[in-house]
């Protein structure tokens, strides 16, 4: 009877959990979606702004509140996934290469240029989109966010 106590008390999450889960997604999504592809900026593999999911233009305490929240799903004391460690140490390579002024830099050069790029494909795209009656592609949100990067 104890020991099926405890196991509930193991398992319930806090609405801090399930309000995280919702928006980054299961734990195990996310180990998996940090392994799936090799990050290595410097080599020019990733970015430190898709792992964290977030905009190059967050601030950092957005960028600070995003990091604690992946790591309290992933962290390996809690995860149970056998590649939290590696997923773990991803999110932190990511999160500590947001905070180095040099990468930063990079992303400001090409952001810009990059948004240009992508708002007039899509406006060629909506025009085309409008022709045949469908909706158009959005001008902003997380899924221009992540064309551009």
């Amino acid at each position: 009877l104890f020991s099926s106590f405890m196991n509930e008390v193991t398992n319930i999450k806090s609405n801090k959990m399930k309000k995280a889960e919702s928006t980054l997604g299961t734990p195990e999504d996310i180990v998996e979606r940090l392994t799936a592809t090799r990050y290595d900026p410097k080599q020019g593999f990733g970015s430190a702004y898709v792992v964290l999911m977030m905009s190059p233009e967050a601030s950092e305490s957005d960028i600070t509140k995003q990091y604690r929240k992946m790591s309290v799903l992933i962290h390996p004391d809690k995860c149970k996934h056998e590649k939290a460690s590696e997923a773990f140490q991803v999110l932190v390579k990511a999160y500590n290469d947001t905070k180095d002024p040099n990468y930063n830099d990079k992303y400001k050069d090409i952001l810009g240029p990059a948004k240009e790029h992508v708002r007039k494909r899509r406006e060629e795209e909506n025009k085309l989109r409008r022709k045949k009656g469908e909706d158009p592609m959005d001008m902003q949100g997380n899924d221009f966010d992540a064309e551009v990067m």
